[in-house]
């Protein structure tokens, strides 16, 4: 109850945060794929690995549509995308929600990859380096600020 206040709102929020069906063959793949980006990233020490696996937690909705894009199932830009996010302080504000014409729960992080696909192939974002990135993202970010 103090965790999920809203369940007290309607019956229709209850349902969706209590029953929810939970889909843990995804989730299972999902750190699958994280494990391996991150052992295989490049990082020596435990526990920069531990890090690296706290920053995709706390962004774990950019990080499961990121690698809804084929395009964008790519190592080093996932890994550089989230360490540019934690090095910036912007994983709160990219959470937040985004006015749109469709009335969708869409968040700022969506909304930037959803751009960045878009521009895809003129841009080639996981050839990017993390300085180029960094850059993009802001270009992304100012969109929709």
């Amino acid at each position: 109850m103090d965790h999920y206040p809203q369940i007290k709102e309607s019956l229709k929020e209850f349902n969706n945060i209590v029953f929810k069906k939970f889909d843990w063959e995804n989730y299972i793949y999902k750190c699958m794929i994280a494990a391996e980006y991150i052992e295989n990233s490049g990082l020596t020490s435990e526990e920069e690995k531990i890090r690296m696996s706290e920053i995709i937690f706390e962004n774990l909705d950019l990080y499961n549509y990121l690698i809804k894009y084929n395009i964008f199932r790519n190592k080093q830009f996932i890994l550089n995308l989230l360490m540019i996010i934690d090095e910036e302080g912007l994983s709160e504000e990219l959470k937040k929600k985004v006015e749109n014409e469709a009335g969708k729960d869409l968040r700022l992080s969506r909304m930037i990859v959803y751009e960045m696909n878009k521009r895809y192939p003129v841009v080639m974002y996981p050839l990017l380096d993390k300085e180029e990135l960094r850059d993009e993202l802001y270009n992304m970010k100012k969109i929709y600020s």
